[in-house]
């Protein structure tokens, strides 16, 4: 899959998402030697979807995930999800991650942490990234 269909895809997703409008959106930055960037909505309180693209041009990757929300307390929530990966070697993403908000006067930024295991045809890979969100709206 060319790098502009994947790039006109995310453009779609997040004009998708942008037309429901703020409050359930969050954008967030992940950290790892493949640096993402993604765009998620909640559809319900424990479950959203994020779509994110990849910040290493020379290999566009991109993903759709589908994540619930295991265990969800005032200030943090431990998340496990499922999705696909798409490029050259396209596969399952299983993500597994914990979302920390520990700004008083900042509550809709967070810093997460997770461990995303990727399954393709030729590999089993276990990828590991820090990052922020910022939730827009009230949270």
């Amino acid at each position: 899959m060319n790098n502009l269909f994947k790039i006109s895809l995310f453009i779609l997703l997040l004009t998708l998402v942008a037309n429901k409008g703020f409050s359930q959106t969050s954008l967030a930055y992940y950290n790892s030697s493949d640096s993402k960037i993604g765009l998620a909505h909640n559809f319900t309180p424990k479950l959203w979807g994020e779509a994110r693209l990849s910040l290493t041009f020379k290999d566009l990757n991109t993903e759709f995930v589908l994540c619930y929300d295991a265990l969800k307390l005032k200030d943090y929530n431990f998340y496990l999800g499922l999705g696909a990966q798409i490029r050259d070697e396209s596969g399952l993403v299983i993500p597994i991650g914990v979302q920390v908000a520990p700004f008083e006067k900042f509550k809709n930024l967070s810093l997460q942490v997770e461990l995303l295991p990727i399954f393709t045809d030729y590999d089993t890979m276990l990828q590991s990234s820090i990052g922020v969100r910022y939730t827009f709206g009230k949270k």
